[in-house]
């Protein structure tokens, strides 16, 4: 039914929206689903208060009590992020700058702390300085790494990995 002359149509919720962006985008059933419910726990997160009254801090600051309060994977905070960022981007048509400022989950950042040795090291080169056990470790070599195929009964040559480590 159309509205009368005079009557103007009420705006659409957000949460609509954002439904309607996505289904004209070709997303899948179950994102539309996850994106819809990270955007509304967004927006009780901030008492109720409308995402487009909100930028960088209010993002950097929910991101940030999922990960502290809430103690969340990085995948399950980098799906958050993005449903942030498309809410933003597609819907509001006001695009983010960088949210790197926040929290990092725990799985993240003792990744991060555990593998600092060296950007450019191999992975050879991070054993320099370990224990006997991790030095001895050894590397398969023979035809398989060679590009050629082992069978069972034939022997393998096993060398500890040390010898591939140059020492300074």
């Amino acid at each position: 039914m159309r509205p009368a002359t005079g009557e103007t149509k009420k705006p659409r919720k957000l949460l609509d929206r954002v439904r309607d962006v996505m289904r004209t985008k070709h997303y899948a059933h179950r994102t539309e689903k996850s994106y819809a419910q990270w955007i509304r726990r967004f927006i009780l997160f901030h008492n109720k208060r409308h995402p487009s009254e909100m930028a960088e801090p209010e993002v950097e600051a929910f991101l940030t009590h999922l990960a502290v309060k809430g103690k969340v994977a990085a995948s399950t905070q980098n799906q958050a992020l993005s449903a942030l960022l498309f809410l933003y981007r597609y819907v509001l048509k006001q695009p983010l700058g960088h949210t790197h400022r926040s929290r990092k989950s725990k799985a993240v950042q003792a990744f991060a702390d555990g593998f600092d040795i060296g950007r450019n090291s191999t992975p050879v080169e991070r054993f320099r300085g370990h224990s006997s056990t991790t030095g001895q470790t050894t590397l398969r070599l023979g035809n398989a790494s060679q590009g050629g195929s082992t069978s069972a009964g034939q022997r393998c040559r096993f060398w500890p990995i040390s010898n591939y480590c140059a020492r300074p």
